[in-house]
């Protein structure tokens, strides 16, 4: 999985952030759903589920 450093993503709010750390979020552009963030337990666990599957 590739990484970037948070400073290289623009306009990047604190708000969506603190979220992303209790539930995924959904990044828009144009109103159109483009990313989802989530923290890394949350990614390792939903790994985890998929791979039970």
């Amino acid at each position: 999985m590739r990484q970037f450093p948070l400073g290289d993503i623009q306009n990047l709010h604190s708000d969506a952030l603190e979220k992303a750390a209790t539930e995924p979020v959904v990044l828009t552009s144009e109103s159109q759903a483009s990313y989802v963030i989530m923290s890394v337990d949350n990614y390792e666990q939903l790994i985890d589920l998929l791979q039970k599957s």
